[in-house]
């Protein structure tokens, strides 16, 4: 995840989309290091002038991050409705 972030602020869009692509694929299960990867690779797009590619990235960013409040309160969802 860092060095995906350390390439984006090198202006290295591409290489740190495809290394933010890596981190995520071994992240798997770790919902707070894929909603860093995903947020990087959203900025990557942003970068490159995809901004569809942008926003479908910090949707699963934003679900990554849903994902780490079950994980600390894995009765939230009981909770909102309540």
């Amino acid at each position: 995840a860092r060095l995906a972030e350390v390439r984006l602020q090198a202006g290295e869009s591409q290489q740190a989309a495809a290394t933010a692509d890596r981190a995520n694929s071994l992240a798997r299960g770790n919902p707070y290091l894929e909603a860093r990867n995903w947020r990087t690779l959203a900025d990557a797009r942003r970068q490159q002038g995809d901004t569809q590619g942008a926003q479908l990235a910090r949707q699963q960013a934003e679900q990554a991050r849903l994902r780490q409040r079950v994980e600390i309160d894995p009765d939230a969802s009981l909770t909102r409705q309540a």
